[in-house]
Order: structure tokens, then C-alpha cells, then sequence
């Protein structure tokens, strides 16, 4: 588990945010809170099981609002 994690794990040591919000599923995201809680001064919220479950989906969503915002009407564009 560690091996997996490891470099997610490094990458946020290193980032300068103090608060950092883990979500995925409890398997991996309890591991990953324990381990960063262990080796860094950050604040580790772990996000809700119900708000990680749907976290990607939202992200999709907004995505192809933005995408319909920006190409709206240029078909040739994104079709080819």
C-alpha cells in the first residue's frame, strides 16, 4: 500500500497548502490520512464517503458545462 501511495503522498508533503482534503474510497483514504498525519504538519481533512463517491461525477459535469460554455455553436472545432 505504501509502494502506491508513496508518490501521491510525497507531492503533497511538498505542496505549500497547510490544509489538505484526501477523499477516494476509506481503503486507500484512511492509509493515505494516517501516513500523511504521520509525516507532515498539515492539517489532513478526509472528505465524507458520500462527497468522494460523487466528487468525479461533479467534476464531469462542470467540465462539459464549461466545454458547452466555450464551444458553443463551433461544432467544427472539437467534431474533427
Amino acid at each position: 500500500m505504501g509502494v502506491m501511495l508513496a508518490p501521491e503522498i510525497q507531492s503533497i508533503l511538498r505542496s505549500s497548502a497547510k490544509k489538505v482534503i484526501i477523499g477516494g474510497k476509506p481503503q486507500l483514504k484512511t492509509p493515505m490520512g494516517i501516513l500523511l498525519k504521520h509525516h507532515g504538519k498539515k492539517e489532513i481533512l478526509p472528505a465524507e464517503d458520500l462527497s468522494a463517491e460523487c466528487a468525479a461525477a461533479y467534476g464531469a459535469v462542470k467540465i462539459y458545462e464549461h466545454f458547452l460554455k466555450t464551444y458553443a455553436g463551433e461544432e467544427s472545432k472539437w467534431q474533427k
